[in-house]
């Protein structure tokens, strides 16, 4: 019987919690993949945040209907187009009233132990006043 190895990022959110809710997160785990993706949404981060060319500065922010119309187009079901608008809607809502701004910034892969690696969700950097950051996934 293989054991599936269980990854840092994993490991990490898991190993602080009481052992009652590590056996249900392990065993949510186990199950595989969750009933749903976000990938609706990663298509259209780059409306949500403003991507633009670093040259050019300025412009509009995409008004919120054509990227929930992008989001509900891309969703493979209900409970998927919920959760991504979800996410989107409070990411819209953060930049706008931030006035954030992105760029493009292609980064590779960030190898984290053996086998593992961490990639950034969205290939951009985001600026805002405070400072610049960026979006990362397993």
């Amino acid at each position: 019987m293989k054991i599936r190895r269980l990854s840092e990022i994993d490991l990490a959110r898991i190993g602080p919690l009481d052992p009652e809710e590590k056996r249900r997160r392990l065993r949510l785990l186990k199950q595989g993949r969750p009933p749903h993706t976000y990938n609706p949404l990663r298509a259209v981060v780059g409306d949500i945040l403003k991507l633009q060319p670093e040259l050019f500065a300025g412009g509009v922010y995409t008004p919120w209907a054509q990227i929930s119309d992008g989001i509900c187009k891309r969703a493979a079901s209900d409970p998927e187009k919920k959760f991504n608008l979800a996410v989107a809607e409070a990411l819209y809502d953060f930049g706008v009233q931030r006035q954030v701004m992105s760029y493009g910034k292609p980064i590779p892969p960030w190898n984290v132990g053996y086998g593992q690696s961490v990639a950034y969700w969205s290939l951009a950097r985001v600026a805002r006043s405070g400072g610049m950051f960026v979006f990362m996934r397993r």
